[in-house]
């Protein structure tokens, strides 16, 4: 699988996975490609605004300790439950404190 950069998922090139039979009839179906939740995509690029050019991962963890300590976030109850959960999911294993 190559990653483009036009957008979109990378899955909706790959036919062997779009393209699917029916588990009830089966007849032909496509494979929804847009498997990310929106919580897990909104919940680490604001890490990349803190290391724009950093082209060894995700973000620069020095940078993210430094810039995005989060002493307050403001949401509903449900976009800050599910945001802070998938945010801790990318940033606690690269052992940043940025969370």
């Amino acid at each position: 699988m190559q990653i483009s950069g036009k957008g979109g998922s990378p899955l909706a090139e790959v036919a062997s996975f779009v393209n699917a039979v029916c588990p009830k009839c089966g007849g032909k179906a496509r494979r929804d490609t847009d498997t990310m939740d929106t919580f897990v995509e909104s919940s680490w690029y604001f890490l990349r605004y803190c290391s724009p050019t950093y082209d060894r991962g995700m973000f620069e963890p020095d940078a993210a300790a430094y810039w995005c300590r989060w002493d307050q976030y403001i949401a509903g109850s449900s976009t800050r439950c599910c945001t802070s959960s998938t945010r801790a999911f990318y940033t606690k294993p690269c052992g940043t404190s940025a969370c």
